[in-house]
């Protein structure tokens, strides 16, 4: 049978595993030096879903509703950090800023410009940092669906959305070569969308190359099999013992992390695989389900409410810093799910489009390159 997307917890799965590594690396957890890799994840799993959504809405309805896309996307995304800005902006000491660092950081996270400013390097977000990720996200948004609904009413076959897939991808990995200029450029290539765009975009490929296919009988060849196996090998292997070193990353290794994940992304479409058992494990599953409201906060609760120095000067002892930091975030991240994610996710279902099945949210959780923690930028 063909693909169609449904809920399945084995993407929430890995979404925990993004998350997982993403907070690993910010908290420098031992033995996981490579978590910056769940941006790379995430940016997959992000374009994935988006395209699947609006290729099946387009397959089911004849047409994509931009309107319903923005407004859903909006409910979804914005409320929670409305409320992380709002807390920047009224305790701005908690979080280790002054009120007007605090201010202007919200405002280029609430406006999505976070990126472009910190590859700019035009103000010190501080612990709003991580909301780059989130920007090249939105800005992603802005410029995708819009060409997949055109190239919809103009009635264009499917192959030329494929083409402009690998355009992009190939544009990002010129980009990066173009503007490479030794280590002090690593800011620019970093959070520029146009250089982080192939990730996006393998995921998006990943929808394209799925709903492509008459069957997915593929999926479940052994030689298939085999490829995936090898892929969520490599991102082990990467999320253990990998270095965010400049040239690897951006000249191939990066590319290389998203094309492992958007194979092993689509190895969860194949029947009774043991990788998607793994990824069902029920606790991942959850961790994953609240990944958006823990990547708001881990980083705000590591880098402004328990830095390392405050926690020392409180007395408590390093070995339990990791472990309150873990604790405290997902608390936070808990109840920003149930008590306004999940209203929010109900709420959106007004705006959702016509086709059935769809995942409960698409919201992503990014990483940032923590080079302020003694690590290197990813």
């Amino acid at each position: 049978m063909p693909f169609r997307l449904t809920y399945r917890p084995a993407l929430d799965g890995l979404r925990g595993v993004a998350i997982l590594g993403v907070f690993a690396h910010h908290a420098q957890v031992p033995y996981l030096r490579g978590g910056f890799i769940g941006v790379d994840i995430f940016f997959v799993l992000s374009g994935f879903l988006i395209t699947a959504l609006l290729l099946q809405e387009a397959d089911e309805t004849g047409r994509i509703s931009l309107r319903s896309f923005y407004i859903r996307r909006a409910l979804r995304l914005f409320p929670a950090l409305a409320v992380l800005l709002g807390a920047f902006v009224l305790f701005p000491r908690v979080f280790g800023m002054t009120r007007a660092d605090a201010a202007m950081a919200s405002g280029a996270a609430a406006f999505y410009v976070s990126n472009w400013v910190r590859a700019f390097d035009l103000l010190d977000l501080e612990a709003l940092s991580h909301t780059w990720s989130l920007a090249i996200e939105e800005q992603f948004y802005l410029l995708w669906p819009p060409v997949v609904a055109l190239l919809v009413v103009l009635g264009v076959r499917r192959k030329w959305l494929i083409l402009v897939a690998v355009a992009g991808i190939a544009e990002a990995t010129v980009m990066r070569v173009v503007l490479w200029n030794g280590a002090e450029s690593w800011r620019r290539l970093s959070n520029g969308l146009d250089t982080r765009l192939d990730g996006l975009l393998i995921g998006a490929l990943a929808a394209l190359v799925l709903a492509s296919l008459s069957s997915l009988d593929v999926l479940r060849r052994r030689a298939f099999r085999v490829v995936v196996v090898a892929a969520a090998l490599t991102l082990v292997t990467v999320l253990h013992s990998g270095r965010a070193a400049a040239p690897p990353m951006y000249f191939g290794v990066g590319s290389l992390v998203s094309l492992c994940a958007a194979l092993v992304l689509i190895g969860t479409f194949a029947a009774d695989t043991w990788i998607g058992s793994l990824l069902e494990f029920g606790p991942l599953v959850w961790i994953g389900r609240i990944s958006y409201g823990l990547y708001l906060w881990h980083y705000p609760v590591i880098a402004g409410v328990f830095e390392n120095h405050r926690l020392a000067r409180l007395g408590v002892d390093p070995a339990w810093w990791i472990p309150i930091q873990i604790a405290a975030s997902l608390a936070v991240a808990t109840g920003s799910f149930y008590l306004l994610e999940r209203p929010m996710l109900r709420f959106k279902q007004r705006f959702g489009s016509r086709v059935s099945g769809g995942p409960e949210g698409v919201g992503t959780a990014l990483a940032e390159p923590r080079s302020r923690y003694r690590t290197s930028p990813a």
